[in-house]
């Protein structure tokens, strides 16, 4: 009773840590703990449940901390690709998920082109379909390999229509890349990469795309100027 009554044990405080992408206020209201209530009283894992229901929340631990405060720890889900919907883009994370539609676009983030998720699937909280899902797989891969050879940061999208042929494009670089599967990467990368520095001021198509084994060779097709 004295636990249950005491004013001692009343929450001052909430502390919020780890969110970036949502309010304090936002937490604090989908866990609907409020100030004044009795630490005890909390019932901790349904306000966990409750602050999961948000489209960015990956994980969410609460610790009561006594007498009187109550800690909130987040862990989000992070933008990775846009998807584009129309006028709107739709953010999604590395493994799919969608997180946020949007009228803004961030030009940090890579646009994925060829899915085939249709557009009433795509809403926040919901996730992309298998054959999308599959072909994120094959990206972390690709995007792993381009970044040893430092173009990650080049690719403002990636065409993923046909698993075995996908293709990136670099407009810094004037290019776009056919890939192909994700059989021999670290060998695509390395000659994209010689054929990127010998053709530094030419626009057009870098073909990695065949099979190295039966003597397919790397080539650069230049775009006439318009």
């Amino acid at each position: 009773i004295f636990l249950y009554k005491s004013e001692i044990f009343n929450i001052c405080n909430i502390e919020i840590v780890g969110n970036n992408q949502i309010s304090q206020e936002a937490v604090s209201e989908l866990s609907q703990i409020r100030l004044e209530n009795n630490i005890f009283l909390i019932n901790t894992t349904k306000a966990e449940n409750r602050i999961s229901e948000n489209p960015y929340i990956k994980n969410v631990k609460i610790t009561r901390m006594l007498p009187d405060k109550i800690k909130i720890e987040i862990t989000e889900k992070q933008k990775s690709y846009m998807l584009q919907i129309d006028e709107e883009i739709a953010y999604v994370d590395k493994n799919g998920d969608v997180l946020e539609i949007s009228q803004t676009r961030l030009d940090n983030l890579i646009l994925l082109q060829g899915y085939s998720t249709s557009k009433e699937e795509i809403q926040p909280g919901k996730i992309l379909n298998e054959k999308d899902l599959q072909r994120l797989d094959d990206l972390q891969q690709i995007l792993k390999s381009s970044e040893k050879i430092q173009i990650k940061e080049q690719i403002t999208s990636i065409n993923i229509q046909d698993k075995n042929d996908y293709i990136l494009n670099l407009p810094a670089y004037k290019k776009i890349v056919y890939i192909g599967d994700t059989s021999n990467l670290a060998t695509k990368m390395l000659r994209t990469k010689d054929i990127l520095d010998k053709t530094m001021e030419n626009e057009g198509k870098i073909f990695v795309n065949g099979e190295f084994n039966k003597g397919f060779d790397p080539y650069f097709r230049e775009e006439a100027n318009s």
